[in-house]
């Protein structure tokens, strides 16, 4: 018999369902040291909760016998306020691949079919998620350096303002693939579409990519955002807020922070010159929340691999007093930092950003769920009709909720680090 569109979602529910709940956080770096945590969100789109932001001044020494106390006081709370973002993830069948699998043969295809769409839509929805983990919640992925008329095809890029590898010239198209559907956005009025292309080709050396043909109607501004977009939408100011929310944001989940120095992450930069990585740098970075009354200091160090390579090119002349142990955790995935009586892993992220190194404390991290991944079925079906004449079925996932940080006073990172061209992939 052949499988219908109900059995075929109730696969996807029963058999996928768990594994992708699972497996998508896995890959996606920041979230293997976060928290999740199950929020009550009010109306379905944010929750509050109340953070430390001042100490009780009501303590002295005083004078002898009979002293003064001081004046009644506390500590000192604002409410912080996290949105919800959501996440989807879709797949789409044939008709006549569900029906083929009447046979043996059209079983073992279509097996394999949905076992590959799986892998990949665990693989491109992570790799999404993990690339907004670092930016902030924009969904601003590069900008076009150029203007370009009616009749263009290679758009050059830039890094946009609000990351921290803007103004560095390598990675400026590093997260586009050939394939992928972007919209062009008009900087000064991000609401204007300019147009909506798929990209045929990416030179990562030259930090252009290549659309189709620019039409009569679809000129590009030097300055213009470029956004993962499609005729139904596009990602603009709905990701998840990312760490540069967390170490940048002048108000940072509705709390200000000039008001409010306390709630402010600690950013060790060099003004936007490049400079050598140091070991004490490290080493302070690490130190300082705790040197400032802020917790123990980092309990993980996270970087891309670059930032690795130069570490070994540091330590590469001392290999001769470690052990043989110690030098065959050079090339493992993650590092050990020795710090006291305690290891501080150092974990790498295929898209963190070029030339920072992070020092966290990953206790303040939350990944706060209102929702998780799930096959939405609110209709009674998992798979559902294409419509639009279209002989065809699809289903697709969600996540609700948002990356947050409840302590970023225990947050450290160090910016503007030199490092090799041959050790970055583009």
């Amino acid at each position: 018999m052949a499988a219908t569109a109900v059995t075929v979602g109730e696969l996807l529910k029963i058999v996928y369902g768990d594994t992708l709940r699972r497996t998508i956080p896995e890959e996606v770096t920041l979230l293997n040291w976060t928290q999740s945590k199950n929020k009550v969100w009010n109306e379905g789109q944010f929750f509050t909760e109340p953070v430390n932001l001042r100490r009780n001044p009501a303590h002295r020494f005083s004078a002898g016998e009979g002293g003064t106390l001081p004046v009644d006081a506390a500590q000192g709370y604002q409410m912080r306020r996290v949105g919800v973002r959501t996440a989807y993830a879709k797949v789409q069948f044939t008709r006549q691949m569900i029906e083929r699998t009447e046979s043996a043969p059209g079983k073992a295809a279509f097996a394999k079919v949905v076992s590959e769409e799986m892998e990949g839509i665990k693989r491109d929805a992570a790799n999404n998620c993990d690339v907004h983990m670092y930016r902030d919640g924009t969904g601003i992925l590069a900008v076009s350096a150029a203007n370009y008329a009616p009749g263009s095809t290679v758009i050059t890029l830039n890094h946009y303002a609000n990351s921290w590898e803007s103004g560095h010239p390598y990675g400026r198209a590093r997260y586009f693939e050939v394939g992928d559907s972007v919209q062009f956005l008009n900087s000064v009025a991000p609401a204007t579409v300019r147009c909506t292309k798929t990209i045929t080709a990416v030179n990562y050396t030259n930090n252009t990519i290549t659309v189709a043909v620019l039409g009569a109607l679809e000129g590009i501004t030097a300055g213009d955002f470029v956004v993962r977009g499609d005729a139904n939408g596009n990602e603009y100011n709905v990701c998840v807020e990312g760490l540069y929310n967390v170490f940048n944001d002048a108000t940072y989940q509705n709390i200000p922070r000039a008001a409010h120095p306390r709630w402010a992450a600690h950013i060790f930069n060099n003004a936007g010159a490049l400079r050598p990585l140091k070991l004490h740098l490290i080493q302070r970075a690490i130190d300082y929340p705790a040197n400032v009354g802020f917790g123990d200091g980092a309990d993980f160090i996270l970087s891309h691999t670059s930032i690795k390579e130069e570490y070994i090119r540091l330590v590469d002349g001392d290999l001769r007093y470690v052990t043989l142990d110690l030098v065959w955790k050079r090339g493992a995935k993650k590092l050990v930092w020795t710090h006291g009586d305690r290891d501080i892993p150092w974990d790498f992220g295929r898209n963190c950003p070029y030339h920072v190194l992070f020092a966290l404390d990953s206790s303040a991290f939350e990944w706060d769920i209102m929702t998780d991944w799930h096959w939405v079925d609110l209709d009674g079906n998992v798979m559902k009709y294409a419509g639009n004449n279209q002989d065809n079925y699809f289903a697709y996932m969600a996540v609700d909720g948002n990356l947050s940080c409840n302590m970023p006073n225990k947050q450290v990172i160090i910016t503007d680090i030199q490092v090799s061209p041959d050790s970055l992939p583009y």
